[in-house]
């Protein structure tokens, strides 16, 4: 996001007087967003492109002998860069479409989608900030410092409507249609999720762009600097206790022999709810890194651009929700008495399932915690020198 915005300055800047070497900035800066995630290069080409068309509209009713200018001759004076937008474009569809690709097994059928009018109150009302920790704090701060852009904004406008050029409205034009897109793109796509939340943060940053822009009056800055520092010391110091107490926990559970480079293993959970930013979730995947396992049952292993892939395909292999991993294991071993897995990593709460195949794989069990816990095979322990074992 961060880049993103640089480039979207950058274009402002330079757009009139692209040279090589800021044409060469600028591509280097949209390969690397490339190499991030399409949306935030989708943000910048959009913004590239209406402010490229409202600089071209405004030239060409630019008055010339009482009569505009034709729109032919405005479009030349911006030849290079709508050639670099061209080929920006291309680049971008090429790129998107090498990423559409399936995933070799499908992922489960979401729930029925919600409505729009449920997706839209839930933009609005920022539910969908979900750690329990600090989501009334989040939700407060977010509001209030939204609440006071937008009617700073409203202000600005009304009382210097004539003032403010036309282009200067694009980013708040682009927050709103930001916004749009955060409660009715579809909620799937190709393989993917949570696309309309992705939009989410581009509305808010887009809004307090545009404020900056129009210059709203000395109270909403004020009010907005007010509560955006005491906010971000409030919450910094509750992530601060949050994270501490949590990465104390995980740090003895974490501190166990690693299992031999190549490895496959799995995640699961007892857990009823499967939390994304759950740190547990993600201190397990950080245990196969340190491992050089395979995780098999994360949708994202068989990707073009990781080419990681188990030798055979398993029915939890690609699966996405930690929780059905565990009933497919089982399920598995009923049929065919044995699994290809060296390790798994078990979150949440130790329950029966977990135990049941614990005793029926004949895995050991190194950490007891809570919260987290690691079972493999006596001979997966890495040694002092294990070589990397393709699978």
């Amino acid at each position: 996001m961060a880049l993103s915005l640089f480039l979207i300055g950058a274009w402002i800047r330079w757009m009139k007087e692209l040279t090589a070497p800021r044409i060469a900035i600028l591509f280097t800066g949209f390969c690397l967003l490339a190499v991030t995630h399409p949306i935030p290069l989708a943000a910048f080409l959009v913004f590239a492109c209406l402010y490229l068309g409202a600089m071209v509209l405004r030239d060409a009713a630019v008055q010339s002998s009482a009569l505009p200018r034709p729109l032919r001759t405005a479009l030349r004076e911006f030849v290079h860069p709508i050639a670099v937008l061209a080929v920006m474009g291309v680049v971008f569809c090429l790129w998107i479409s090498r990423l559409a690709g399936h995933f070799p097994k499908p992922h489960k059928v979401p729930d029925v989608p919600r409505s729009i009018f449920v997706r839209f109150s839930t933009e609005v009302l920022l539910h969908r900030l979900e750690s329990p920790t600090v989501y009334k704090a989040f939700c407060v701060i977010f509001i209030a410092l939204i609440a006071i852009t937008a009617a700073g904004v409203l202000g600005a406008l009304w009382t210097r409507r004539a003032k403010i050029d036309a282009i200067s409205i694009l980013p708040i034009a682009l927050a709103a249609f930001f916004f749009l897109l955060s409660f009715t793109v579809p909620e799937f796509l190709i393989g993917g999720s949570f696309l309309g939340e992705r939009f989410s943060i581009y509305w808010v940053l887009f809004l307090i762009a545009g404020a900056a822009v129009i210059k709203p009056p000395r109270w909403c800055t004020s009010a907005v600097s007010i509560v955006a520092l005491a906010g971000a010391m409030a919450i910094l110091f509750v992530q601060w206790h949050y994270l501490s107490n949590t990465a104390r926990d995980l740090s003895n559970a974490l501190n166990v022999p690693l299992v031999k480079p190549g490895s496959l293993g799995a995640i699961i959970t007892e857990s009823t709810r499967s939390d994304f930013i759950d740190p547990h979730t993600w201190a397990a995947a950080n245990y196969f890194r340190e491992s050089q396992a395979i995780l098999t049952n994360a949708p994202w292993t068989d990707l073009k651009f990781i080419m990681i892939r188990p030798k055979q395909i398993e029915p939890w292999t690609y699966e996405d929700q930690s929780q059905f991993t565990l009933g497919e294991i089982l399920d598995t071993l009923n049929k065919q008495r044995t699994v290809p897995l060296d390790f798994f990593v078990r979150y949440g709460a130790d329950r029966s399932q977990t135990k049941e195949l614990q005793e029926r794989l004949g895995f050991q069990q190194v950490s007891n915690t809570p919260q987290l816990a690691v079972f493999f095979r006596p001979d997966a322990i890495r040694s002092a020198a294990s070589p990397i074992e393709p699978h």
